[in-house]
Protein backbone atom coordinates (compact mmCIF):
# COMPACT_ATOMS: atom_id res chain seq x y z
CA UNK A 1 0.00 0.00 0.00
CA UNK A 2 2.79 2.12 0.46
CA UNK A 3 4.45 1.73 -2.18
CA UNK A 4 1.23 2.16 -4.36
CA UNK A 5 1.34 5.85 -2.36
CA UNK A 6 4.40 6.83 -3.80
CA UNK A 7 3.50 5.80 -6.93
CA UNK A 8 -0.05 7.92 -7.05
CA UNK A 9 2.32 10.90 -5.68
CA UNK A 10 5.20 10.40 -8.01
CA UNK A 11 2.09 10.22 -10.70
CA UNK A 12 0.46 13.80 -9.60
CA UNK A 13 4.07 15.34 -9.31
CA UNK A 14 4.90 14.35 -12.89
CA UNK A 15 1.57 15.46 -14.33
CA UNK A 16 1.72 18.50 -12.62
CA UNK A 17 4.74 19.65 -14.29
CA UNK A 18 3.81 18.60 -17.50
CA UNK A 19 0.71 20.36 -17.35
CA UNK A 20 2.63 23.68 -16.16
CA UNK A 21 5.15 22.75 -19.12
CA UNK A 22 1.76 22.84 -21.46
CA UNK A 23 -0.08 26.21 -20.52
CA UNK A 24 3.69 27.93 -20.20
CA UNK A 25 4.30 27.07 -24.43
CA UNK A 26 0.90 28.28 -25.01
CA UNK A 27 2.31 31.94 -24.65
CA UNK A 28 2.28 34.41 -27.66
CA UNK A 29 2.41 37.68 -29.24
CA UNK A 30 -0.25 39.69 -31.52
CA UNK A 31 1.80 42.55 -32.37
CA UNK A 32 4.53 42.26 -35.40
CA UNK A 33 6.48 45.51 -36.87
CA UNK A 34 6.47 47.20 -33.56
CA UNK A 35 9.08 49.34 -31.51
CA UNK A 36 7.48 50.64 -28.52
CA UNK A 37 9.25 52.20 -25.66
CA UNK A 38 7.84 52.41 -22.40
CA UNK A 39 8.37 54.26 -19.14
CA UNK A 40 9.03 52.95 -15.85
CA UNK A 41 9.69 53.72 -12.03
CA UNK A 42 12.64 52.11 -10.48
CA UNK A 43 12.21 51.93 -7.10
CA UNK A 44 14.67 49.60 -4.57
CA UNK A 45 16.17 48.74 -7.58
CA UNK A 46 13.34 46.83 -9.52
CA UNK A 47 11.80 47.54 -12.78
CA UNK A 48 8.30 48.33 -12.45
CA UNK A 49 5.71 48.53 -15.15
CA UNK A 50 2.25 49.65 -15.77
CA UNK A 51 0.45 46.77 -17.70
CA UNK A 52 -2.96 46.29 -19.15
CA UNK A 53 -4.39 43.15 -18.30
CA UNK A 54 -7.32 42.16 -19.96
CA UNK A 55 -8.19 46.20 -20.26
CA UNK A 56 -7.41 46.92 -16.81
CA UNK A 57 -3.81 48.88 -15.45
CA UNK A 58 -1.64 47.16 -13.16
CA UNK A 59 2.13 47.85 -11.92
CA UNK A 60 4.33 44.90 -11.81
CA UNK A 61 7.93 43.69 -12.12
CA UNK A 62 9.74 43.12 -14.83
CA UNK A 63 11.75 39.93 -13.67
CA UNK A 64 13.81 38.18 -15.77
CA UNK A 65 14.70 35.92 -12.73
CA UNK A 66 11.35 34.41 -13.19
CA UNK A 67 10.28 31.44 -15.31
CA UNK A 68 6.41 32.47 -15.39
CA UNK A 69 4.68 35.67 -14.78
CA UNK A 70 2.78 35.94 -11.00
CA UNK A 71 -0.42 37.63 -10.03
CA UNK A 72 -1.49 38.58 -6.42
CA UNK A 73 -4.75 36.92 -5.27
CA UNK A 74 -6.32 40.43 -5.51
CA UNK A 75 -5.51 41.00 -8.71
CA UNK A 76 -6.46 36.97 -9.75
CA UNK A 77 -10.04 37.77 -8.28
CA UNK A 78 -10.33 40.83 -9.69
CA UNK A 79 -9.85 39.52 -12.86
CA UNK A 80 -11.83 36.66 -12.15
CA UNK A 81 -8.90 34.11 -13.32
CA UNK A 82 -9.80 30.64 -13.47
CA UNK A 83 -7.41 27.81 -11.72
CA UNK A 84 -6.26 25.49 -14.17
CA UNK A 85 -3.95 23.75 -11.64
CA UNK A 86 -1.29 23.93 -9.11
CA UNK A 87 2.39 23.84 -9.52
CA UNK A 88 4.82 23.35 -6.80
CA UNK A 89 7.40 26.48 -6.97
CA UNK A 90 10.69 27.55 -5.12
CA UNK A 91 11.92 31.18 -4.55
CA UNK A 92 15.55 33.14 -4.57
CA UNK A 93 15.77 31.65 -0.72
CA UNK A 94 15.37 28.07 -1.01
CA UNK A 95 11.85 28.26 -0.46
CA UNK A 96 9.21 26.51 -1.79
CA UNK A 97 5.36 26.48 -1.97
CA UNK A 98 2.16 24.96 -4.40
CA UNK A 99 0.32 27.71 -6.21
CA UNK A 100 -2.45 27.86 -8.29
CA UNK A 101 -1.88 28.14 -11.97
CA UNK A 102 -4.23 30.41 -14.38
CA UNK A 103 -3.88 32.28 -17.62
CA UNK A 104 -3.99 35.74 -18.70
CA UNK A 105 -5.81 36.22 -22.15
CA UNK A 106 -4.61 39.26 -23.03
CA UNK A 107 -1.31 41.43 -21.35
CA UNK A 108 -0.45 44.42 -22.87
CA UNK A 109 3.16 46.67 -22.44
CA UNK A 110 2.06 49.95 -24.31
CA UNK A 111 0.41 49.04 -27.14
CA UNK A 112 2.16 45.00 -27.70
CA UNK A 113 -0.01 42.46 -26.75
CA UNK A 114 0.87 39.23 -25.76
CA UNK A 115 -1.56 36.09 -25.28
CA UNK A 116 -2.44 33.29 -22.74
CA UNK A 117 0.50 34.28 -20.43
CA UNK A 118 0.64 31.33 -17.68
CA UNK A 119 0.29 32.57 -14.10
CA UNK A 120 0.86 31.58 -10.47
CA UNK A 121 -1.09 33.22 -7.95
CA UNK A 122 0.51 34.40 -5.26
CA UNK A 123 -0.98 34.91 -1.41
CA UNK A 124 1.75 37.67 0.02
CA UNK A 125 3.25 36.82 3.06
CA UNK A 126 2.12 39.08 6.19
CA UNK A 127 5.43 40.90 5.51
CA UNK A 128 6.22 41.03 2.69
CA UNK A 129 9.12 43.44 0.65
CA UNK A 130 7.39 42.81 -2.47
CA UNK A 131 3.91 43.48 -1.33
CA UNK A 132 4.66 46.60 0.18
CA UNK A 133 6.38 47.98 -2.99
CA UNK A 134 4.38 46.78 -5.97
CA UNK A 135 2.02 44.40 -4.87
CA UNK A 136 0.26 43.84 -8.33
CA UNK A 137 2.90 41.09 -9.12
CA UNK A 138 5.24 39.89 -11.63
CA UNK A 139 6.16 39.48 -15.33
CA UNK A 140 8.33 36.77 -15.72
CA UNK A 141 10.29 35.46 -18.41
CA UNK A 142 7.45 33.35 -20.54
CA UNK A 143 5.70 36.57 -21.68
CA UNK A 144 9.53 38.57 -21.69
CA UNK A 145 11.16 35.72 -24.52
CA UNK A 146 8.46 36.94 -26.69
CA UNK A 147 10.49 40.44 -27.67
CA UNK A 148 13.38 41.94 -27.47
CA UNK A 149 14.69 44.58 -24.75
CA UNK A 150 16.59 47.42 -24.54
CA UNK A 151 16.48 48.63 -20.53
CA UNK A 152 17.65 52.66 -20.09
CA UNK A 153 18.38 52.45 -16.34
CA UNK A 154 19.27 56.24 -16.48
CA UNK A 155 16.30 57.29 -18.65
CA UNK A 156 13.84 54.95 -16.76
CA UNK A 157 12.57 53.31 -20.48
CA UNK A 158 12.33 50.28 -21.78
CA UNK A 159 12.11 49.71 -25.32
CA UNK A 160 10.57 46.50 -26.94
CA UNK A 161 10.60 45.53 -30.43
CA UNK A 162 11.03 42.07 -32.48
CA UNK A 163 13.64 43.70 -34.47
CA UNK A 164 17.42 43.95 -33.07
CA UNK A 165 17.98 46.75 -30.86
CA UNK A 166 21.63 46.69 -30.68
CA UNK A 167 23.90 50.22 -30.23
CA UNK A 168 27.25 51.06 -31.72
CA UNK A 169 30.26 50.30 -29.29
CA UNK A 170 27.73 47.28 -27.44
CA UNK A 171 29.14 44.29 -25.86
CA UNK A 172 27.58 41.15 -26.88
CA UNK A 173 27.60 37.67 -25.96
CA UNK A 174 25.64 34.75 -25.93
CA UNK A 175 22.48 34.31 -24.48
CA UNK A 176 21.64 30.90 -22.64
CA UNK A 177 18.84 29.37 -22.11
CA UNK A 178 16.36 32.00 -23.27
CA UNK A 179 13.67 30.12 -23.29
CA UNK A 180 13.16 29.64 -19.77
CA UNK A 181 15.21 31.91 -18.30
CA UNK A 182 18.21 33.98 -19.77
CA UNK A 183 21.69 32.95 -18.57
CA UNK A 184 25.44 34.02 -19.46
CA UNK A 185 28.82 32.88 -18.58
CA UNK A 186 31.41 35.03 -16.85
CA UNK A 187 35.24 35.13 -15.89
CA UNK A 188 37.29 35.72 -12.47
CA UNK A 189 40.90 35.65 -12.53
CA UNK A 190 40.41 33.75 -15.79
CA UNK A 191 38.39 30.86 -13.89
CA UNK A 192 35.10 30.65 -16.32
CA UNK A 193 32.09 30.38 -14.05
CA UNK A 194 29.63 29.00 -16.10
CA UNK A 195 25.29 29.68 -16.16
CA UNK A 196 24.85 33.09 -14.03
CA UNK A 197 21.07 33.91 -13.99
CA UNK A 198 20.70 37.40 -15.64
CA UNK A 199 18.24 38.28 -13.01
CA UNK A 200 16.26 41.60 -13.54
CA UNK A 201 13.95 41.08 -10.06
CA UNK A 202 17.35 41.06 -8.24
CA UNK A 203 18.40 44.59 -6.43
CA UNK A 204 21.64 42.36 -5.89
CA UNK A 205 25.16 42.57 -7.19
CA UNK A 206 26.91 38.71 -8.29
CA UNK A 207 25.75 35.71 -6.41
CA UNK A 208 27.87 32.67 -6.83
CA UNK A 209 26.33 29.66 -5.90
CA UNK A 210 27.88 27.74 -2.49
CA UNK A 211 28.53 24.48 -5.04
CA UNK A 212 30.66 26.58 -7.49
CA UNK A 213 32.39 28.43 -4.73
CA UNK A 214 33.17 24.60 -2.99
CA UNK A 215 34.14 23.17 -6.71
CA UNK A 216 36.38 26.04 -7.82
CA UNK A 217 40.12 26.99 -6.26
CA UNK A 218 39.18 28.48 -3.63
CA UNK A 219 42.86 29.06 -2.90
CA UNK A 220 43.70 30.98 -5.79
CA UNK A 221 40.03 31.93 -6.70
CA UNK A 222 38.47 33.71 -3.83
CA UNK A 223 40.93 33.80 -0.65
CA UNK A 224 42.81 36.68 -1.40
CA UNK A 225 39.66 38.67 -1.78
CA UNK A 226 38.56 41.19 0.97
CA UNK A 227 35.92 39.20 2.85
CA UNK A 228 33.50 39.77 5.55
CA UNK A 229 30.45 36.84 6.55
CA UNK A 230 26.95 38.28 7.18
CA UNK A 231 24.13 36.54 9.08
CA UNK A 232 21.52 37.76 7.49
CA UNK A 233 17.62 37.42 7.63
CA UNK A 234 16.91 40.29 5.97
CA UNK A 235 16.55 39.07 2.17
CA UNK A 236 13.71 37.99 1.20
CA UNK A 237 12.23 35.87 -1.64
CA UNK A 238 9.41 35.60 -2.77
CA UNK A 239 7.42 33.42 -0.31
CA UNK A 240 9.54 35.21 2.91
CA UNK A 241 12.50 35.68 4.97
CA UNK A 242 15.50 33.01 5.82
CA UNK A 243 18.05 33.19 7.92
CA UNK A 244 20.92 32.17 6.86
CA UNK A 245 25.04 32.82 7.04
CA UNK A 246 26.70 34.00 3.73
CA UNK A 247 30.41 35.49 2.84
CA UNK A 248 30.71 38.30 0.65
CA UNK A 249 33.85 39.34 -1.59
CA UNK A 250 35.19 41.91 -2.92
CA UNK A 251 35.95 41.08 -6.69
CA UNK A 252 38.77 43.34 -8.07
CA UNK A 253 37.59 42.45 -11.54
CA UNK A 254 35.25 40.11 -13.66
CA UNK A 255 34.19 39.98 -17.35
CA UNK A 256 31.52 38.79 -19.13
CA UNK A 257 33.07 38.66 -22.74
CA UNK A 258 35.04 41.54 -23.39
CA UNK A 259 33.31 43.86 -20.59
CA UNK A 260 35.07 44.23 -17.64
CA UNK A 261 33.49 45.08 -14.28
CA UNK A 262 35.75 46.46 -11.32
CA UNK A 263 35.06 46.38 -7.79
CA UNK A 264 31.91 44.10 -7.78
CA UNK A 265 30.39 42.41 -4.05
CA UNK A 266 29.93 38.69 -4.56
CA UNK A 267 28.04 37.12 -2.32
CA UNK A 268 27.76 32.97 -1.89
CA UNK A 269 24.30 32.22 -2.17
CA UNK A 270 22.37 29.38 -3.17
CA UNK A 271 22.35 30.24 -6.72
CA UNK A 272 24.75 31.97 -9.70
CA UNK A 273 22.76 35.20 -10.90
CA UNK A 274 23.85 38.57 -11.44
CA UNK A 275 21.30 41.78 -10.67
CA UNK A 276 20.33 45.18 -10.76
CA UNK A 277 23.03 46.49 -8.86
CA UNK A 278 25.08 45.79 -11.57
CA UNK A 279 23.67 46.04 -14.33
CA UNK A 280 22.25 49.41 -13.96
CA UNK A 281 25.56 50.24 -14.85
CA UNK A 282 24.85 49.81 -18.48
CA UNK A 283 22.05 49.96 -21.17
CA UNK A 284 21.23 46.45 -21.18
CA UNK A 285 20.32 43.90 -24.48
CA UNK A 286 18.15 41.04 -24.50
CA UNK A 287 17.68 39.84 -27.58
CA UNK A 288 15.76 36.31 -27.52
CA UNK A 289 15.20 36.02 -31.22
CA UNK A 290 18.97 36.32 -32.00
CA UNK A 291 20.05 34.42 -28.58
CA UNK A 292 22.41 37.43 -27.22
CA UNK A 293 22.63 39.75 -24.35
CA UNK A 294 23.97 43.26 -24.85
CA UNK A 295 26.05 45.45 -22.80
CA UNK A 296 26.76 49.33 -23.46
CA UNK A 297 27.88 50.84 -20.45
CA UNK A 298 27.13 54.23 -19.14
CA UNK A 299 30.52 55.43 -18.10
CA UNK A 300 34.13 54.53 -20.08
CA UNK A 301 34.10 51.64 -17.35
CA UNK A 302 32.21 49.51 -14.88
CA UNK A 303 32.94 50.46 -11.81
CA UNK A 304 31.42 49.71 -8.81
CA UNK A 305 30.99 51.93 -5.81
CA UNK A 306 30.05 50.08 -2.65
CA UNK A 307 28.19 52.39 0.40
CA UNK A 308 29.24 52.33 3.66
CA UNK A 309 27.01 50.62 5.79
CA UNK A 310 26.13 50.25 9.23
CA UNK A 311 26.92 46.80 9.77
CA UNK A 312 23.66 45.74 10.20
CA UNK A 313 19.93 45.87 9.50
CA UNK A 314 16.91 46.27 11.34
CA UNK A 315 13.49 44.99 11.30
CA UNK A 316 9.78 44.90 12.79
CA UNK A 317 7.45 42.54 14.26
CA UNK A 318 4.91 43.77 15.80
CA UNK A 319 5.73 46.46 17.91
CA UNK A 320 9.81 45.42 18.76
CA UNK A 321 12.46 46.77 16.09
CA UNK A 322 15.57 43.88 16.14
CA UNK A 323 18.64 42.91 14.32
CA UNK A 324 17.61 41.19 10.64
CA UNK A 325 21.08 41.38 9.54
CA UNK A 326 24.55 41.56 10.89
CA UNK A 327 27.95 42.27 9.91
CA UNK A 328 30.17 39.18 12.02
CA UNK A 329 32.96 41.11 13.66
CA UNK A 330 31.85 44.34 12.77
CA UNK A 331 31.47 47.15 15.06
CA UNK A 332 27.62 46.06 16.16
CA UNK A 333 28.57 43.07 15.95
CA UNK A 334 32.00 43.81 18.51
CA UNK A 335 29.70 45.78 21.02
CA UNK A 336 27.71 42.16 22.02
CA UNK A 337 25.06 42.80 19.91
CA UNK A 338 24.08 39.73 17.57
CA UNK A 339 21.06 38.84 15.11
CA UNK A 340 17.33 38.37 16.80
CA UNK A 341 18.12 41.14 19.50
CA UNK A 342 15.64 43.25 19.86
CA UNK A 343 16.34 46.82 20.01
CA UNK A 344 15.18 50.31 20.03
CA UNK A 345 16.48 53.27 17.71
CA UNK A 346 16.69 56.13 19.76
CA UNK A 347 16.87 58.78 17.10
CA UNK A 348 14.12 57.57 15.27
CA UNK A 349 10.83 57.36 16.25
CA UNK A 350 10.07 53.90 14.64
CA UNK A 351 7.65 51.68 16.83
CA UNK A 352 4.09 53.29 15.50
CA UNK A 353 5.23 52.31 12.21
CA UNK A 354 3.69 49.41 9.90
CA UNK A 355 5.74 46.94 8.36
CA UNK A 356 5.25 48.90 4.98
CA UNK A 357 6.12 52.29 6.30
CA UNK A 358 9.26 50.54 8.20
CA UNK A 359 10.77 49.42 4.68
CA UNK A 360 10.34 52.89 3.16
CA UNK A 361 12.14 54.22 6.17
CA UNK A 362 14.52 51.32 5.48
CA UNK A 363 14.47 52.39 1.64
CA UNK A 364 14.75 56.33 1.92
CA UNK A 365 16.53 56.92 5.17
CA UNK A 366 18.39 54.45 7.41
CA UNK A 367 21.07 53.94 4.78
CA UNK A 368 22.03 57.77 4.33
CA UNK A 369 21.69 58.31 8.01
CA UNK A 370 25.12 60.12 9.50
CA UNK A 371 24.88 57.79 13.09
CA UNK A 372 22.98 55.70 15.07
CA UNK A 373 22.06 55.38 18.74
CA UNK A 374 20.50 52.62 20.13
CA UNK A 375 20.12 50.08 23.10
CA UNK A 376 19.07 46.36 23.39
CA UNK A 377 15.25 46.24 25.11
CA UNK A 378 16.99 44.26 28.08
CA UNK A 379 20.04 46.62 28.79
CA UNK A 380 18.01 50.21 28.85
CA UNK A 381 21.30 51.85 30.81
CA UNK A 382 23.96 50.98 27.52
CA UNK A 383 23.57 53.52 25.17
CA UNK A 384 25.54 52.27 21.58
CA UNK A 385 26.25 54.68 18.96
CA UNK A 386 27.60 53.19 15.58
CA UNK A 387 28.89 55.19 12.27
CA UNK A 388 28.60 53.40 8.46
CA UNK A 389 31.40 51.05 8.33
CA UNK A 390 33.74 50.97 4.72
CA UNK A 391 33.68 47.13 4.48
CA UNK A 392 36.52 46.88 1.79
CA UNK A 393 38.72 49.68 2.70
CA UNK A 394 41.48 46.25 3.09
Amino acid sequence: MKKAGLILIFLISISSCSRYSYLRSKSDIVSKNFTVTQKFDYPRRLIVLPVNINGKIYRMIFDTGASSTIVSREVADQLNLKTRGRIKTRDSRGQSYKLDMAILESVKIGEVEFTDILTTVIDWPENSVLKCMVPDGIIGNNLIRHANWLVDYKDSSLTLSDRDLSKPGMFEIPMKYGNVRPFLDITIDSTEIKDILLDLGSTGSLDISKKVFKEADQESLFNDYTHCEIIDGSTQGIFGHKTDSSFQYQIPRFQIGELSIYNAIAEIELKNKIGNSILKKTRLMLDYQNEKIGFLPYDSSVVIKPKNLFGFIPSTSGDSIYIASILKDGNVWKKGLRYGDKIEILNMELKSLEYCQFIEFLISEFIYLDSISFRKVNQPDVIHTVYPEDLWKN
